[in-house]
């Protein structure tokens, strides 16, 4: 799988959908209110890093920083600074 460069909200849209799960089920699986991810990617505020590292437990991923020049594994997301 290759390496997917997108904005915090696009990585809240993607994450779910890559685990197989709904929104739903991520929301409830945070302890949330079952349209909290829904709600969230429709404002389309940036998330906290709190909330992102949240879904992306849920989701089987892990929210980590890697030093500039070291590889980054396939499959993994890359959140772009926002402009």
């Amino acid at each position: 799988m290759a390496i997917v460069k997108l904005s915090a909200t696009g990585a809240l849209n993607t994450l779910p959908t890559r685990a197989g799960l709904s929104r739903r089920k991520v929301s409830e699986a945070m302890g949330r209110d079952p349209h909290y991810l829904s709600s969230t990617i429709q404002r389309k505020s940036t998330p906290t890093t709190h909330i992102l590292s949240l879904v992306a437990k849920v989701c089987g991923y892990t929210l980590a920083l890697i030093p500039s020049d070291k590889e980054i594994p396939d499959g993994s997301i890359v959140i772009e600074p926002s402009e």
